[in-house]
């Protein structure tokens, strides 16, 4: 299968995503793009503006994200801001059409903290090059649980933006993050699991 290189952030280049779409649909299988931001809601947004632009088109393709992260400055809380948003923008890219989701990067350097110098904050992972160590951040460690408890998804069904119910193994298991209401058809005892990893079991109400 071929991919497009890459159209970065789809709506920051318009003509160029017009151009591959319309007369050069023939060279490619699936159709990939780039999704950063300081706020996860925005993957939303790319999502609509490319399946849009495919629908003028005419262009029916399998739509892959291969690079995305949760942009975020050194400081206090990012590494729970970063881990959040792994749940957020692989859910609601699932959740819209997306076939496959990759966070870019997976390995970084370390940032003060952790005994470096890097402000860069969006990797899983950091590590100093040629030493073979291996050190996960929270954003890791919730990227495992988040795949532990979809892995193998036969379906998925958007509710709301910030609402999303999976099925696995012919059980329902519901991703929900922000304030509001919670889907109606939720009741009783709930098992509930947060993006840390703590898990209670709560009533519905």
């Amino acid at each position: 299968n071929v991919l497009i290189a890459g159209f970065v952030d789809p709506r920051d280049v318009p003509t160029f995503v017009d151009n591959m779409l319309q007369n050069y649909n023939q060279y490619y299988d699936i159709v990939n793009f780039h999704s950063y931001s300081e706020d996860d809601r925005e993957i939303i947004n790319a999502i609509n503006y490319i399946k849009g632009r495919m629908n003028a088109y005419n262009i029916n393709k399998p739509l892959w994200i291969t690079e995305t992260a949760t942009l975020t400055e050194y400081s206090t809380g990012w590494q729970n801001k970063v881990a959040r948003g792994v749940v957020k923008r692989y859910v609601s890219a699932l959740g819209n059409g997306i076939e496959k989701v990759f966070w870019w990067p997976f390995v970084g350097e370390p940032v003060l903290e952790e005994g470096g110098k890097s402000q860069k904050t969006i990797a899983l992972v950091w590590a100093i090059k040629g030493s073979g160590e291996f050190h996960p951040r929270q954003a890791y460690n919730t990227y495992k649980l988040m795949t532990s408890k979809l892995k193998g998804f036969s379906s998925v069904t958007r509710i709301t933006d910030t609402q999303y119910m999976f099925v696995v193994n012919n059980k329902l298991v519901y991703v929900l993050w922000g304030s509001g209401s919670i889907p109606a058809e939720i009741s009783g005892t709930l098992k509930v699991t947060d993006y840390l990893g703590n898990i209670e079991t709560k009533q519905s109400s």
